[in-house]
């Protein structure tokens, strides 16, 4: 009972915060993106958020508790969430957000819009938004592997409590909202590590012991062999987020909300370094997960056949009550901090990029307003939707950004760097990016669900040679239509 309270009010501050923030809230930009007012504080903290939610916070845990840092058995382990994302934070802050800073566009997809035209425009938000909407509904599949064990709920109450909770301040506030609650979300995250983690060694019977006891196949930070398609399948996985996470919309709509180029390279920044620190002491949690429950000190069957809850189960075994009250609020905060992000980011591209530029040109700013609040809504329940449908958290990540890696990192990196590059060639390497991330998946593995999402042994292929494919026909196509197509220089890069 002292869990759902504890809970329960947890969520009533989350509604506050919102309804305070719907006071700022005058117009579209204010909305979208916090009247490009953010500081550095807010901008590094709502920027780490994308990354320290369900990925980090559950999924690296997990992930090392069960198979380790690098498992070659299995290709896989927390590189692509952790180092991949620690390397897509820095690489957004140093070489792309301070760059589309300066376009002041609104969403991700006004870049398209606008260097690439209409129709390559709109090809690139339905896109963003196919594979986004799985990374969203991770986040609301997460907080129901949480909750469920701890609190009994079904995985419909579990998903209805998620998506009412988010939407609703999400709606109230836009970005304000959920720049606000993101540094309250992550400081608990942050002091919740902070305070587990020396408990858990302490349990574990101290460092040196706990050091000298770790199973060594859990500590490999690379392939233990020399074979190519190990370390084939490493540099994917560190690929995957680390510039597969470039073109997240989420992640460009804080570069569009904060004050300045440089508050948005100090934030890509200071979130990188943020990200590897958490993301280190959740490593070494779930590394401290396997020995305690190795030793009998946290019974296995709390874990109810799933190692993602190896943090809250360690916070319910080893602290009273009071602080596993709080600090189970800072593992949802994680989740919910990435899933309201991705939300909005959906909304207010789909808002922008088809409501305003393809359907209703003439919209007002107040109608925009309310259209977005709409989408978010929307975008909430197709998302819990997937997660109950679903319920595979590890192929719906996998599977987003593969996607963005796949279709649209080529024509958002050439766009920016490449004068020649125009819309008939960004159109050329998005599809057949796509083509190949899908059809080369289906074909390999069956074009089952779960064929198309994670293929097996063979994921890594697919996500080396989607972006080489989508850069092998982008370049020549744009070579080729220069006189028919005349690429578009934006003013700020001329």
């Amino acid at each position: 009972m002292i869990y759902t309270l504890g809970l329960v009010a947890y969520m009533i501050v989350m509604l506050i915060i919102g309804y305070y923030a719907k006071g700022k809230v005058q117009n579209t930009e204010d909305y979208l993106v916090a009247r490009r007012n953010l500081n550095r504080t807010f901008s590094s903290f709502t920027l780490l958020s994308c990354f320290i939610g369900g990925m980090v916070v559950v999924g690296v845990s997990g992930t090392t508790f069960s198979v380790g840092i690098w498992n070659e058995e299995y290709n896989w382990g927390i590189i692509p969430a952790l180092g991949g994302g620690a390397m897509c934070l820095l690489v957004c802050g140093l070489i792309y957000m301070p760059r589309l800073w300066k376009l002041k566009m609104v969403s991700l997809g006004d870049y398209y819009y606008a260097r690439f035209g209409r129709v390559t425009g709109l090809v690139s938000t339905l896109m963003i938004c196919s594979g986004f909407i799985f990374w969203t509904a991770v986040h609301i599949l997460v907080f129901t592997k949480i909750v469920r064990p701890i609190l009994g709920w079904s995985p419909e109450v579990a998903v209805i409590s998620a998506v009412s909770i988010i939407v609703i301040y999400t709606i109230m506030g836009g970005l304000w909202a959920v720049a606000a609650t993101d540094i309250f979300q992550v400081s608990l995250v942050i002091i919740g590590i902070l305070v587990l983690t020396p408990v858990a060694i302490h349990s574990a019977g101290g460092w040196e012991f706990f050091s000298s006891n770790i199973p060594p196949d859990l500590v490999h930070f690379t392939p233990q062999t020399n074979s190519p398609n190990s370390w084939l399948a490493w540099i994917a996985a560190f690929l995957m987020m680390g510039i597969g996470g470039v073109p997240s919309p989420d992640i460009m709509q804080r570069a569009f909300a904060a004050k300045s180029a440089n508050v948005a390279r100090f934030a890509g920044c200071a979130a990188a370094v943020g990200c590897l620190f958490v993301g280190s002491l959740v490593v070494l949690l779930g590394l401290l997960g396997a020995e305690l429950v190795g030793n009998g000190t946290i019974p296995v069957e709390a874990l109810h056949d799933d190692p993602e809850l190896i943090i809250p189960v360690m916070l319910m075994e080893l602290l009273p009550v009071p602080l596993v009250v709080l600090f189970l609020g800072a593992s949802l905060a994680a989740v919910m901090s990435a899933a309201d992000s991705a939300m909005l980011a959906l909304a207010g591209m789909f808002t922008k990029n088809i409501y305003k530029d393809i359907l209703h040109p003439s919209a007002s700013d107040k109608n925009m307003v309310l259209v977005t609040r709409i989408c978010v809504g929307a975008v909430g329940i197709l998302a819990g939707i997937i997660a109950v449908s679903f319920p595979y958290a590890f192929n719906l990540s996998v599977f987003a950004f593969d996607l963005l890696l796949a279709s649209l990192l080529v024509p958002l990196t050439l766009g920016l760097f490449w004068k020649k590059a125009n819309g008939y060639g960004a159109m050329a390497g998005m599809i057949t990016g796509f083509a190949v991330r899908i059809i080369g998946g289906g074909m390999q593995q069956g074009f089952t669900l779960a064929g198309i999402l994670s293929p097996l042994d063979t994921w890594y292929l697919f996500t080396l040679f989607s972006p080489l494919a989508s850069l092998a026909a982008m370049v020549p196509v744009c070579l080729l239509t220069q006189k028919i197509d005349e690429p578009v220089v934006l003013e700020e890069y001329a």
